[in-house]
């Protein structure tokens, strides 16, 4: 094969990669827009419920120290530093959003990477689930109910949370109205 027929077969070929990665990427992108579109509709129910808390999948541990369920997403690695994201449900700007963390590995131990001796730091603020890149987007289908059981959970404690706080305040409020009477019936004068 001479220079010219081996540049009309590269190009050849390239033109062919570039028709079939045009063909894959349409699809991809189709799948992934349904993939943020159930993103878009399981926020609209979240935020219909006014949840008011924050709530980010996290490690759990088990009695032996070691890592029990997992919430690491899209692991990756640039040069000697590994990052993975968590998601959750918060406030992110002025809306209620699925969200996605960053984390940086700060420090691992090279036996157990992953392990409780691993220190992690958040990189940045959260974003929104639905700005993440895709892989962490594909990788969260897979822990949308645990996030929905955390979010029940967390849903579950601050209604005993609430129900102290507002037996609180009524107490409270009746001593005010209490010292309010008081006041009245002075005349306006508080006898303290």
């Amino acid at each position: 094969m001479d220079r010219k027929e081996r540049l009309e077969f590269e190009f050849g070929e390239v033109d062919n990669i570039l028709i079939e990665l045009k063909t894959k990427s349409d699809e991809i992108n189709e799948k992934s827009r349904k993939l943020n579109d159930f993103y878009y509709q399981l926020e609209e129910t979240l935020r219909h419920y006014e949840i008011g808390y924050n709530c980010f999948l996290v490690d759990t541990e088990n009695e032996d120290g070691t890592v029990g369920q997992s919430y690491q997403l899209s692991w990756t690695q640039d040069g000697e530093d590994f990052y993975f994201w968590r998601i959750g449900f918060g406030k992110c700007g002025w809306g209620w959003n699925l969200l996605a963390q960053k984390w940086h590995v700060v420090h691992a131990d090279p036996e157990q990477v992953g392990g409780p001796e691993v220190l992690h730091e958040a990189v940045g603020d959260p974003i929104r689930l639905t700005h993440a890149p895709r892989d962490v987007r594909t990788a969260a289908t897979h822990r949308i109910a645990d996030l929905l059981k955390a979010i029940l959970k967390n849903v579950e404690y601050n209604v005993h949370v609430v129900d102290s706080a507002l037996e609180r305040a009524t107490n409270l409020d009746s001593l005010v109205l209490k010292g309010w009477d008081k006041e009245v019936q002075n005349g306006g004068e508080t006898n303290v």
